[in-house]
């Protein structure tokens, strides 16, 4: 098993001394670190899936046909601590 779980994954790049000195300076204006800012770059640039907001509610509906894991369908306690 990996050291960190998947959490994360640490690698080393080699910059040009001049990006290094611009991302200092934007890390520094931005109050966040290289890392970050590094990071935030790749995942705009590279992540396809986009998480959504919860625009509905958490459980089914109710009526004659239920969502599936609505408690009116199954046991609370099993939907809960499945």
């Amino acid at each position: 098993m990996c050291h960190n779980y998947g959490v994360s994954v640490r690698t080393t790049i080699d910059l040009a001394d001049d990006m290094y000195a611009l991302l200092r300076r934007r890390a520094a204006d931005e109050r966040t670190s290289i890392r970050a800012l590094i990071a935030d770059a790749i995942d705009s640039r590279y992540r396809t899936v986009r998480s959504k907001p919860v625009t509905g509610p958490l459980v089914g509906k109710r009526g004659a046909n239920p969502a599936s894991g609505s408690p009116d369908r199954e046991n609370p306690y099993d939907v809960l601590f499945a």
